[in-house]
């Protein structure tokens, strides 16, 4: 699973949110328990950025929404990716959709776009 989540992170980290999306559906396929949880709210993470680039707010404020619910029960960290970075990502993108809705701005600023983190290993010598 490490292999995928890295090539998740490097495809989402690129703005390759359609691309990611695909990684993470494959391993959602062989998910189970709270792995499966784990990989919905990074399919919907995925998913709700992609549409954020397609210009579709409507469609991207759910997927936002339903990915925060799912991956606030994480913590901090877990397989190795900072969650929190993500879950701070999504809020911050949320908002930015919410206020391009509300006629507040008039485009969604690209350069809140988030980065997803792994977290640092220890060395174990």
């Amino acid at each position: 699973m490490n292999r995928i989540l890295g090539q998740t992170v490097n495809a989402f980290n690129k703005r390759l949110y359609a691309e990611a999306a695909e990684v993470v559906s494959a391993a959602l396929e062989e998910s189970v328990d709270s792995d499966e949880l784990f990989w919905m709210g990074l399919l919907e993470t995925c998913q709700g950025f992609s549409m954020i680039m397609e210009k579709d707010l409507a469609g991207a404020e759910p997927k936002m929404l339903g990915a925060m619910e799912k991956l606030r029960n994480f913590g901090y960290r877990y397989n190795n990716l900072e969650v929190t970075s993500i879950l701070a990502g999504l809020r911050l993108g949320l908002e930015e959709v919410r206020n391009v809705k509300s006629g507040q701005k008039t485009m969604f600023d690209v350069s809140l776009l988030p980065k997803m983190k792994m977290a640092a290993e220890a060395d174990t010598r």
